[in-house]
Order: structure tokens, then C-alpha cells, then sequence
């Protein structure tokens, strides 16, 4: 009976054993040889988690400061409008204080009154020359000698109001319909389109485009009003007379 016994005892154990080794694995899914692995299975598993969940954190990242560039964009486009908005309000004021400088009706006055009306004017002109904007535009080689272009022909004209107002006028139409849109409306047909101009035009950048179009809308309103002031008219007759007497022609 004993030996029967001592039988049974070992056979018993082994069987428990592998029960408990078999609901082991039943109960975790994972094999014998996984079970030994340990530690290294599981952390191949960790490592392969991990990944999206960094990735997905990059992308976060990169969103977020995408969307802050973005707002910063639209705040220095912004600046920038506001500045040119400055810029032509400067202008204008610098246009009409020299139309009114330059008006018959400045030169009606007489002695203390024409001096203190002409330094006010002055002190004026000081005073809005004084605000300086420098807002830089980006241009090619091309670009820059386009815009020099445009500039020559302007000051041109700027000089030509003052021998020949009538001329000057109608060239600044057919420079004012030169930087129209094709479904934009003519200033006068009859003045047609300069393509000389229209070409150096065409080669400025947009922003100079846009300074263009302004700048000649400012001188084509100061055209439309400017007469000669008295100084003027008085140096084209001492000019006149130079030349009589130049000629031998006495000044009548």
C-alpha cells in the first residue's frame, strides 16, 4: 500500500503543475515561451505604442506655431496698410500745402501778411516733411529700373505744369489710363494711353503700382486747379526779358 502511494504522490504533483502552468496561459493569452521572454515582449509593445502617440505630439507642436505665424502674418500685412495709409495722408497734406503756397489767392496779400501766411505755410511743410516712413519693398534689377522710369517721367511732368499747364494735364490723363485696369473706365479717351510709361509701369512691383496710381491721382486733382503764382508768372517775364535782351530787343 505504501508503495502504491508514493505512486499516486508524484503523479498528482506533475498533474497539478501544469494545470496551474495551463490556466497561466489561458488566463494571460500569452505562451510559455512568451511567459519566459518577460520584460522583453512587453516592452516591444510599449515602444510600438509610444510612437503615434510622439508623432501625434510633433503634429500638435507644429499646428500650434503654424497658426501663431499665421497671426503674426496678418498683423505685419496690417502694419503695413496702415503705414502706407500714413504715408498718403503726408503726401496729400504736402500736396495741398503746396497748392495753397502756390494760389493766386496767397499772393492777394500784401507785405506782413504775405510773409506771416508764407512761413506759416513753410513751418507747416516742415512739420509734415518731418514724418518719415520707411516702408521697404523687395524688388528685382528690372523692377528697380522700372520704378526710376516712372519716377523720371513724373518729375517731368511736374516741371512741365509750369510752361505749358494744358500739356501737362492731358500727359497725366494718358498716365492715369496707362495704370488702369482693362475693366476699369478711361479718365479721358481722347488722351489715350502713353506706352512708354504704360510699359515701365507694368514692370514695379504691385505696391509701386499702387504708389503710382496714387501719386498721379494726387497731381491730376492739383492739375485741374493749379494757375501760376504771381513769383512765377514774374520769373517767366524776367525770363522773358533776358532773352529780349539777349536778342537785342528792348522789353516793351
Amino acid at each position: 500500500m505504501s508503495l502504491m502511494m508514493e505512486d499516486v504522490t508524484p503523479v498528482n504533483s506533475n498533474n497539478n503543475s501544469d494545470s496551474v502552468g495551463d490556466d497561466n496561459a489561458m488566463d494571460t493569452g500569452i505562451s510559455s515561451q512568451e511567459q519566459m521572454d518577460g520584460i522583453d515582449g512587453s516592452d516591444t509593445y510599449k515602444t510600438e505604442d509610444a510612437r503615434p502617440e510622439s508623432a501625434s505630439e510633433d503634429n500638435s507642436t507644429k499646428s500650434c506655431v503654424l497658426k501663431m505665424l499665421d497671426e503674426m502674418d496678418r498683423r505685419v500685412e496690417k502694419l503695413r496698410a496702415d503705414a502706407l495709409k500714413v504715408e498718403a495722408e503726408r503726401d496729400d497734406v504736402l500736396a495741398s500745402l503746396d497748392a495753397l503756397n502756390n494760389s493766386q489767392l496767397v499772393y492777394t496779400l500784401d507785405g506782413i501778411e504775405l510773409d506771416e501766411v508764407t512761413r506759416y505755410i513753410k513751418r507747416l511743410v516742415q512739420r509734415s516733411a518731418a514724418v518719415k516712413l520707411d516702408i521697404s519693398t523687395e524688388r528685382s534689377v528690372p523692377q528697380q529700373e522700372s520704378l526710376h522710369s516712372v519716377n523720371t517721367l513724373i518729375d517731368a511732368l511736374i516741371r512741365e505744369v509750369k510752361s505749358d499747364v494744358s500739356m501737362a494735364r492731358r500727359r497725366c490723363t494718358s498716365y492715369l489710363n496707362s495704370c488702369l485696369d482693362v475693366t476699369d473706365t478711361m479718365y479721358q479717351e481722347s488722351c489715350g494711353i502713353d506706352a512708354t510709361f504704360e510699359q515701365a509701369v507694368l514692370g514695379c512691383t504691385l505696391e509701386d503700382q499702387k504708389r503710382v496710381k496714387k501719386r498721379l491721382n494726387g497731381l491730376y486733382s492739383y492739375f485741374a486747379t493749379y494757375s501760376p503764382s504771381l513769383s512765377e508768372i514774374k520769373e517767366e517775364e524776367e525770363d522773358e526779358n533776358a532773352e529780349k535782351g539777349a536778342a537785342g530787343i528792348s522789353p516793351i
